[in-house]
């Protein structure tokens, strides 16, 4: 793969940069000559891996059919974002960990009563979706919760709320990268005990 893509570059190769421009223009493409190979290998990896293919079905199948468990795998991520955006506030710092985790409880029940309120006008339940709000109405209602609970001003409120959403995404992505990395071993050792 290294070779090929030598190869491709060495007619092109060009070391004579007027300005920052031509820099980032050859950083582009040699970008594009390794996504190519690299999307093919791994998009091989996961087609010709039964396993990792079988648990990700196997997951997806489990979670749309699911929606409690997705809630309940949701409050953790909410309850440290809360805890980290509103430590800094004067009831935030009285606050452990359990008592932000039921404010979060409390608040996905209010969502909960709210999807149910609004099904008989909108006639329709989203089984695909944890809860049946908009992301909008969901983020006005953690404004306006966090707003009550924390003794907030509507803009502190507000800004806090978009930390704690940025603070989830993070925790998100190293759980999600944790996963993967598990997954991933876990099907290079199966294969390599073939």
């Amino acid at each position: 793969m290294r070779k090929e893509i030598l190869a491709n570059m060495a007619p092109e190769v060009n070391y004579d940069y007027d300005d920052d421009s031509d820099i980032v223009d050859d950083l582009v493409e040699a970008g594009q000559l390794l996504k190519e190979p690299f999307d093919k290998a791994i998009g091989h990896y996961f087609t010709e891996n039964g396993f990792i293919t079988a648990v990700t079905n196997l997951m997806k199948s489990w979670v749309h059919g699911n929606k409690a468990f997705s809630i309940l795998a949701l409050l953790p991520l909410l309850t440290l974002g809360t805890r980290w955006s509103f430590r800094r506030t004067p009831i935030g710092r009285r606050l452990n960990l359990t008592e932000n985790f039921f404010a979060q409880v409390y608040i996905a029940c209010q969502i909960l009563w709210i999807s149910l309120l609004i099904l008989p006008f909108t006639g329709q339940a989203h089984l695909d979706d944890i809860f049946d709000l908009s992301y909008e109405a969901i983020f006005l209602l953690f404004v306006w919760d966090y707003r009550q609970l924390f003794g907030l001003t509507w803009k502190q409120s507000f800004w806090r709320t978009i930390i704690m959403c940025w603070y989830c995404l993070l925790v998100l992505v190293i759980i999600c990268s944790i996963i993967i990395s598990i997954l991933v071993i876990a099907a290079y050792a199966i294969q390599w005990s073939k």
